[in-house]
């Protein structure tokens, strides 16, 4: 997906952005090169030009983001591609339509947040969506566009319900699958079939499908996004020949993975593709340093420390980034079977030799990069010869010799070694209750001797039970013979007092043949077990719960949450939830994961646009949610007129007070306006005010706060 974007974004540049205002209330003005935007008085947005909509965000508006409240519906013509949030919160929009045959791109959240967008239709172009294009429309939220469990508008695949079970049917006619079209939170799709007629599986597709044990993907396909289908539980796999490009990351963690067959039409291929699967982890796939997959190269092992690798006879396609950044690197040997040679190989390798055959592509390809090359002799070695050299332990070796340079080669002679002849044997240390014996017996080809240990005489062994936990995940261990236990929250002694205060109880039937069962519990702190026997005695136990606290800092129309050492995801949602499952299915639900928006930070701000009831979920990767239920109010200041003397009041968190004289419903209205005023900070009064004195006329003001909340005044003064 990253190709397709680099090809076709490399052309955007960001140009000034502006817009007019005619006296027929017609706003116009230029949203990218070469693109140009009118809205008229009836609220149709029309979009010309055949290059691409601007990426914008929170701090960088769209052009027509103050009259969005004003537009039914948008017509875009020939444009190449729709930029992020490029109509983000448009909430009166009905209906978007694409004319014309240019459109290849659809960003991020284009139209997150057009709740009254009822109808879509983006023609049959597109070869990439991005993410959550749809959130909170109405199309979306419309049971009639979901078939199967699945949002599909014209030939693309945007989403995929969260409790979507069974086999995962993608229909026949779909050409691209959008980014995060599926995020498994809790997989319940036992398998995932692709149709020939999809071209593109966008970036995290079907992102953490740990249930999926079958993937089949036709051929027709030719691109599989980043993270497409990590942490899937498929044992086997195989890639049509229409395949052409696998992005990193694709199958990452599936590590039941341990069958892959890679059709022939792969020619640019992620090297972290299949890290961490069970075909990854098998030595027996690995070369000197080397993973092979058939004719493919998928990673090297230069970072390990070695400095000089042979790639073996037969390799045609070597992975992307193979041998990059690898500094300590001084040779690598390229056999003329090789013909695609991976994004960046090669990269910043200051010291490297490339070891190649007179004639080779790898010859070319080391003229073409400047990269110091050695002729090397395709050697024609005659018969192997056997040195009569094999040990007790060791297999000998047999040599052979190259008729062209004379080079000797010797490799191991499998089933030569001989083997020990071993005597009777003997008793060298007898075992005790806390030390394990010894017995000999000696070889008479090589006096080396076998060593054999004794068991040490068994004594009677009690087990007792005993607690672990990771964050609220309580783990019993060694449960024989019970008849139940408790889990109780608080520091108890007595059985009544655990039972009156019982979380769970676990009983034998439950248990079954296991000897130990983890619990996640509601909340932290002190817990108490009681242990149940079946002969009538019990056991009690006791254990701190600790983990991470989420804290939550109100800021206006902001929220951060801090605190989140080994987060999972934030959810957040208009009204009270008491269910991760019931937030996702509101209209206004967002989500922020650990491996996206908060990487690496312990710490994030949450920003809503108007005022009301919201539940954020944080949720920890040791199954601990903490649920935060919250009003969000916008700051706002006291407005008191005196005549031509107007006093603001309650002014912590200001960012400025704009005015002018006028009637005007925006804050860029008032910036534009002539004789337009702005009001820092620094102005305010010991009191905590900010006084304006006004001449006769009406005037709008504007007073924006830190929390991105605006509020407009007009004022006349007679």
């Amino acid at each position: 997906m990253k190709r397709l974007l680099s090809a076709i974004l490399v052309v955007l540049m960001l140009v000034p952005m502006a817009f007019t205002v005619d006296a027929a209330n017609v706003a116009q003005g230029t949203c990218g090169e070469g693109m140009t935007w009118t809205l008229d008085d009836m609220g149709t947005l029309s979009i010309h030009g055949s290059g691409i909509i601007d990426n914008y965000g929170l701090w960088n508006e769209p052009p027509w983001y103050d009259y969005r409240l004003n537009v039914k519906q948008v017509i875009i013509y020939d444009a190449l591609v729709i930029g992020t949030n490029a109509f983000r919160d448009c909430t009166n929009m009905e209906k978007a339509t694409v004319v014309g045959s240019n459109l290849a791109i659809i960003g991020d959240e284009a139209f997150w947040g057009c709740s009254s967008l009822s109808q879509v239709h983006f023609g049959n172009t597109v070869q990439y969506v991005g993410s959550s294009v749809l959130t909170g429309t109405a199309y979306r939220a419309n049971p009639a566009n979901w078939v199967d469990g699945m949002l599909y508008v014209n030939n693309i695949l945007f989403e995929i319900d969260y409790y979507k079970s069974g086999a995962l049917n993608v229909r026949q006619g779909t050409q691209v699958i959008a980014d995060y079209a599926a995020d498994f939170y809790n997989c319940q799709v036992t398998s995932i079939n692709i149709p020939s007629s999809v071209k593109n599986i966008g970036d995290n597709a079907f992102h953490n499908c740990t249930a999926v044990t079958e993937i089949n993907i036709a051929e027709g396909v030719q691109t599989i996004g980043e993270y497409a289908f990590d942490e899937a539980a498929i044992s086997s796999l195989t890639i049509p020949n229409s395949v052409t490009t696998i992005e990193s990351w694709a199958f990452s963690d599936a590590k039941n993975l341990a069958d892959i067959h890679i059709g022939t039409g792969v020619t640019s291929l992620g090297k972290t593709a299949f890290s961490g699967t069970a075909y990854y982890d098998d030595d027996a796939n690995w070369d000197n340093g080397m993973l092979y997959c058939g004719d493919y190269m998928l990673y090297e092992r230069s970072s390990w420390g070695y400095d000089n690798f042979v790639i073996k006879d037969g390799t045609r396609v070597l992975s992307d980034d193979s041998f990059s950044n690898s500094t300590g690197l001084t040779s690598v040997q390229i056999p003329d079977t090789v013909t695609v040679f991976g994004n960046r190989s090669f990269d910043n390798v200051p010291n490297l030799t490339i070891k190649c055959y007179e004639g080779s592509l790898a010859k070319a390809y080391a003229e073409m990069r400047s990269i110091p090359y050695e002729i090397v002799c395709k050697h024609q070695f005659g018969e192997y010869v056997y040195d009569n050299n094999a040990t007790c332990y060791y297999n000998g070796t047999k040599s052979a010799t190259c008729a062209l340079c004379g080079e000797k080669k010797t490799v191991e002679a499998e089933g030569t070694a001989l083997g020990h002849n071993y005597g009777e044997w003997w008793v060298e240390k007898e075992a005790t209750y806390t030390e394990p014996g010894l017995m000999l017996r000696r070889c008479d080809r090589c006096a080396g001797c076998e060593e054999k240990e004794i068991p040490m005489l068994e004594m009677p062994v009690v087990k007792e039970p005993y607690l672990s936990s990771y964050g609220v995940q309580l783990t019993v261990h060694d449960l024989y013979d019970i008849k139940d236990y408790f889990i109780a929250e608080g520091d108890w002694n007595t059985y009544r007092e655990v039972k009156n205060n019982m979380v769970v109880s676990i009983g034998a039937a439950k248990l079954g043949k296991n000897t130990e069962y983890t619990y996640i519990l509601p909340h932290h702190g002190v817990h108490t077990v009681y242990i149940r026997y079946n002969d009538g005695s019990y056991k009690l136990l006791k254990t701190e719960i600790t983990g991470a606290e989420p804290e939550f800092a109100i800021n206006g129309l902001q929220l951060t949450v801090s605190e989140l050492d080994d987060i999972k995801v934030i959810r957040t949602a208009y009204g009270e939830f008491d269910s991760v499952g019931a937030m996702k299915k509101a209209a206004t639900h967002r989500a922020f994961t650990a491996k996206g928006n908060i990487k690496g930070n312990n710490s994030y701000k949450i920003q809503y646009r108007e005022n009301g009831v919201v539940t954020v979920a944080v949720c920890y990767n040791d199954g601990y949610t903490e649920f935060y239920t919250y009003e969000v109010v916008q700051k706002t200041p006291t407005v008191e007129q005196s005549r031509n003397i107007v006093t603001f009041g309650d002014l912590d968190g200001l960012y400025n007070i704009r005015y002018a004289k006028g009637v005007y419903t925006t804050a860029s209205q008032i910036k534009a306006a002539p004789g337009s005023v702005a009001i820092k900070p620094s102005k305010i009064d010991e009191n905590g005010n900010i006084t304006v004195t006004l001449a006769t006329g009406t005037y709008t003001f504007c007073v924006q706060y830190d929390d991105e909340s605006y509020n407009y005044y007009v004022i006349t003064v007679e």
